[in-house]
Formats: C-alpha cells, sequence, structure tokens
C-alpha cells in the first residue's frame, strides 16, 4: 500500500522532483567549480541552479494546492527516505469518497453509503443494495438544473442523493405552482416510470446535488426481483400521496394567504417540533417568488406577510434564515 502511494505521489509531481533535482545537481557544480577557481562558471551554473530550484519549489507547492482543491485527501501512511530527506505520503481515498466540483463529497458505492439505513428506499438488504449499484449512473448538477421537464417521456428514476429540488406543473399561460419540495432519499419520476407514463412535473434542483439515475428497464426489473424494494416503492408512493392531499387541503381550505404561509412554516419546521427544541429555526432555499408559487399568491403578498409576522414577533429572520419566535401564535392561525 505504502509502495503504491508514493508511486503515485511521484507520479504526480514528476517534473516538479526533477526540477529540485536539477537545481541542487546545479548548486553541486557551482560549488566545484568555485573549488577549482573558475568564479564566471560557478556564477552561471549557481544562477541556473537556483532558478530551478526556486522554479521546482512552486511547481511542487501549486500541484500540491491543487490536488487539494480536487478533493484529495491527505493522512499520514507513513515516510519514504528519498534525495536524503523525508517525504509525507499523500493517499487518495478514491474507493470512499469523491469531491465534485460544485464541492459535493459524492458517494459514489451505494453499498457503502454512511446514510443508507436513514432512507426510505435505500434501507434494502445487502443483496438487493449490490444489484441497485449495478444498474445506477451516478451524476452532480448545480443549482438550477432540471433533471426532467413536465409532459417528456420518462426515462427512468432518480434518488436525491444529497440536495434539495422543487416539483412545480405550469400552465400554458406561464403561471407556476410548486407542488412540494423533495428532500435528500426521496425517489423522483417513481410514479411516471412504473405507470410507463410521461413525466407529470418539472423537477428543478434548488442547490448542487448529487443524483442517481436508474434506466427504467433496468428499474422495473430490479422491482420485480426484489420483492422488499417494491415495498418500499409503495411505501414512497403512499407517502406522496398523503403530501398531495396536504397540500390540497392548504390550498383549497386556508381561509387567508396568512394562514397558507404559518402553516407551511410550520410544516417545515414540525422535524425539528418534534425533537422538542426550543430554538426552532429553519433556512429558507426558496425566494419569495417561489413560496407565492407554493401557496396560490403573489411574490408582493408573500413580501408584505413575512413583515408583518417580523412586526406581531411571530418570526425573526437573518438573511435566508428564519426562527420561528411564537409557535403558539402561528399555531392559532390555523384554527
Amino acid at each position: 500500500m505504502l509502495e503504491i502511494a508514493f508511486s503515485r505521489a511521484l507520479k504526480r509531481h514528476r517534473e516538479a522532483i526533477l526540477l529540485v533535482a536539477a537545481g541542487l545537481a546545479s548548486l553541486a557544480v557551482a560549488v566545484v567549480l568555485v573549488i577549482g577557481r573558475d568564479a564566471k562558471a560557478s556564477s552561471l551554473v549557481s544562477g541556473l541552479g537556483i532558478y530551478a530550484l526556486l522554479y521546482g519549489t512552486v511547481l511542487v507547492l501549486f500541484s500540491l494546492r491543487q490536488s487539494a482543491k480536487s478533493g484529495f485527501r491527505y493522512c499520514d501512511a507513513g515516510h519514504i527516505p528519498m534525495f536524503g530527506t523525508r517525504l509525507d505520503l499523500i493517499v487518495f481515498q478514491q474507493e470512499l469518497t469523491m469531491r465534485s466540483p460544485y464541492g459535493l463529497e459524492i458517494m459514489d458505492n451505494c453499498t457503502t453509503c454512511p446514510v443508507r439505513e436513514e432512507r426510505l428506499f435505500c434501507n434494502l438488504p445487502a443483496e438487493s443494495i449490490a444489484a441497485l449499484q449495478r444498474i445506477k449512473s451516478t451524476s452532480t448538477y448545480p443549482k438550477g438544473a432540471m433533471l426532467f421537464v413536465e409532459g417528456q417521456d420518462s426515462r427512468g428514476a432518480f434518488i436525491l442523493c444529497k440536495g434539495k429540488a422543487k416539483l412545480y406543473t405550469s400552465s400554458a399561460e406561464g403561471r407556476t405552482i410548486i407542488l412540494r419540495i423533495a428532500q435528500a432519499g426521496e425517489v423522483l419520476g417513481l410514479t411516471s416510470t412504473i405507470a410507463n407514463r410521461p413525466y407529470e412535473a418539472t423537477v428543478e434542483l434548488l442547490e448542487p446535488a448529487q443524483v442517481n439515475f436508474f434506466p427504467k428497464a433496468d428499474f422495473l426489473k430490479f422491482l420485480a426481483e426484489h420483492g422488499e424494494a417494491s415495498m418500499h416503492v409503495a411505501q414512497q408512493l403512499s407517502l406522496n400521496c398523503s403530501g398531495a392531499y396536504e397540500e390540497i387541503r392548504c390550498l383549497g381550505l386556508s381561509a387567508s394567504s396568512g394562514e397558507k404561509l404559518a402553516r407551511m412554516l410550520l410544516n417545515w419546521a414540525s422535524p425539528v417540533l418534534k425533537r422538542g427544541a426550543k430554538d426552532v429555526r429553519i433556512t429558507l432555499s426558496l425566494t419569495h417568488e417561489e413560496i407565492a408559487q407554493m401557496i396560490g399568491s403573489s411574490r408582493e403578498t408573500v413580501t408584505r406577510l413575512f413583515s408583518d409576522f417580523r412586526r406581531r414577533q411571530l418570526i425573526s429572520t437573518k438573511g435566508s434564515t428564519v426562527v420561528l419566535r411564537d409557535i403558539p401564535g402561528l399555531r392559532a392561525m390555523l384554527e
């Protein structure tokens, strides 16, 4: 293992190391020339040697910096004697994690994912996860990327491993309603893939994300061969249906936009409220325009409601963070 790591490090910095070696050799020749009383040649050789030494050192430092930016993880794996010095080994942890251009630590292997047991669909037996691993492809996307568009023929299912996404539908006149916000661990495009129908909504990422894609034919074959995975799919579809009922109830039965906004804030804070936390903070990943699309209102109304909530000390805001200061007051708006 040490020999492999050393070989990789040497290959990665070969040119820089050769320059440093050439610089040291030139300085040694310069010393010999000084002893031989050839000052002019000694000055020339020593100048070239110092230049090569400095340039090689700069290349080594630049190469190390680029490696760190690219996601190399460093560990003290031992020391190897070289050119009379001892170099720390640089080991790239390729098997566990990779770093994407968007700063995400990518889990490319589903079988070693540390949060697999916390996710509804991914919490499967080892045999099923291994089969899932064989048919999936992993990609990273920037904020604003679209996984699929409403009306597009379904190509397969997507698992949102990291990040958030909004699902929305639009009318011919350009009006948009955000159906829900998908969290990490959710399977997207599931209904369309199983029913062999076009995607019923557009999915747009709200932040950089890792997404695993499963082609339709392979995914359906996987479900047919692994009964427990099919049960997890049924549970996911049931949760989606329950969430849709809640959204319809919120939009149809709420008397005012203020009530809709209060209900939405409480729903987003429900995981924190279940833990009994006193300081309830939520981070808004949506703009006022997008919140308006969720509650069926206008951006101006949402902005006015946030100002009203702050004035009544129901909430406080700092940037994208919202602190729910009066939970009973917000709940009273729903009655």
